[in-house]
């Protein structure tokens, strides 16, 4: 594949070589339909990348390019962004955060099967950034496998204590699996954690209800407001993409 050759880019000035002459060439798209001051940015952007690129090699290049990418993105040539992000992980083939963001562009693009590919590859290779994670996770939760969605997000709901939406989506897995003592703590926790995100308590009173607890519930559906948990996500909003929420789709 044409990532093998890249593999040593980090180690070895060959790899870098070699990966170098794989590259492509970042199209130069019409700027026409942007407003001006956007147009102005973008072509700056892209006279600092092309002024800066000699003197960059590996990971930085990599980055360089990534950023390159998220400028044509966040204005709408997401195929001239995804020719930069595929340089990006080809200078950095180990680096989860370009391959999840070729993911997201897919995405955007209404390419489902091609961004799956892009997300189960990026969780190979970063466990740490959640939105790579969830999204495996929804892929799992579509298909039918709600077990494997829990048991790739419970791990990091345990690593990572202090952040309500891995919570929230175990509760939601737990409510579709009919776990609902299991469903209500998920809820609760979420909202100890992130108390702004009212929506949850929908979630909780629907959880309560199942459980048979209909005073608790009524009491949580009296608090439902409209607000979810945050799911932090910047690369993704560097590409145009908005925030997402933890309920599925």
């Amino acid at each position: 594949s044409a990532n093998a050759p890249a593999a040593s880019v980090v180690h070895a000035g060959s790899g870098t070589a070699t990966a170098e002459a794989l590259l492509k060439p970042v199209p130069t798209p019409d700027l026409g339909r942007l407003p001006a001051a956007q147009a102005s940015d973008l072509r700056l952007a892209r006279t600092t990348f092309d002024t800066k690129r000699k003197e960059l090699i590996g990971p930085v290049l990599a980055e360089a390019y990534a950023l390159l990418g998220a400028a044509y993105a966040s204005n709408g040539f997401d195929a001239v962004a995804d020719v930069a992000l595929e340089n990006a992980s080809l200078l950095a083939p180990e680096d989860g955060r370009w391959v999840y963001a070729r993911g997201v562009l897919a995405r955007k693009q209404k390419q489902a099967a091609v961004a799956q590919n892009f997300f189960d590859l990026a969780l190979q290779l970063d466990q740490e950034y959640l939105p790579i994670r969830v999204a495996v996770a929804r892929s799992k939760i579509d298909n039918g496998d709600l077990e494997g969605a829990r048991k790739l997000i419970e791990p990091y709901a345990a690593k990572h204590a202090d952040q309500a939406y891995p919570h929230a989506m175990l509760g939601d897995i737990a409510l579709r699996q009919k776990r609902n003592a299991e469903a209500v703590s998920r809820f609760q926790r979420a909202l100890a954690i992130e108390p702004r995100a009212t929506r949850l308590y929908a979630r909780l009173a629907e959880a309560q209800t199942a459980a048979g607890d209909a005073a608790a519930a009524a009491q949580s559906r009296a608090k439902a407001g409209p607000v979810e948990p945050v799911l932090p996500d910047p690369i993704a909003v560097g590409l145009g993409e908005g925030v997402s929420a933890a309920a599925p789709d």
